[in-house]
């Protein structure tokens, strides 16, 4: 219900008083949606995103599907629906794990996965002990090619790591970059990765 901030003044007497009292109560409320944010916005839950996808939730049970999730990416065709996604913590903090789920939409089974401390190397080492740290990060985009699932995910504004998955969703592979062409290579800076369903490798010749 809107409010209406009137301020009466009052000219009778030896001094102009004034009456601000919708004013203080506006202000009240608007000082109470700032420091919840949850009434002022509610965050999507897992059964929120499907519903907005037309998937179905009463045909099988289906994990955490009432919990809030953040930072997620679908894929939804006519064969498969995929997500993955993080639960949405109040410190707005991304944290293992990473969940996937997905949906053969013609057998209508699901399987889920839970990802955890997933590593990637850094680009600039070429030594067996070259500096790992945590491949995390929101879910920009989704592939699916042959038998491999490409998952983008955004570190920072310049930064992003490519998670590379099986079919069963397990984790294959991951590399400091972004997938450019599924299957033909990755371009990392200068260094290209050429990818085949069997083998990944450093080369500076693949065919983009």
């Amino acid at each position: 219900m809107p409010l209406l901030c009137v301020s009466v003044a009052k000219s009778k007497g030896p001094t102009m008083r004034s009456k601000a009292y919708p004013c203080l109560l506006a202000a009240a409320i608007l000082v109470s949606f700032l420091g919840n944010p949850a009434l002022g916005q509610q965050t999507e839950t897992l059964a929120d995103v499907l519903a907005h996808n037309s998937i179905a939730t009463d045909a099988a049970p289906i994990v955490r599907l009432h919990s809030p999730v953040t930072s997620y990416e679908v894929v939804n065709d006519s064969q498969e629906f995929v997500i993955g996604y993080y639960l949405a913590h109040e410190d707005n903090q991304l944290d293992f794990p990473l969940f996937l789920s997905r949906l053969d939409k013609g057998t209508g089974e699901w399987r889920h996965a839970e990802l955890k401390d997933i590593k990637v190397s850094d680009p600039d080492q070429t030594d067996r002990g070259s500096f790992k740290t945590d491949c995390l990060g929101s879910v920009t985009k989704i592939k699916h090619k042959a038998d491999r699932y490409y998952l983008d995910l955004h570190w920072n504004p310049s930064a992003e790591c490519l998670l590379i998955l099986h079919d069963d969703l397990t984790v294959d592979n991951t590399l400091p970059g972004w997938e450019l062409a599924a299957l033909k290579g990755v371009i990392l800076g200068n260094i290209t990765w050429c990818i085949s369903p069997r083998r990944i490798r450093r080369n500076s010749g693949c065919t983009i």
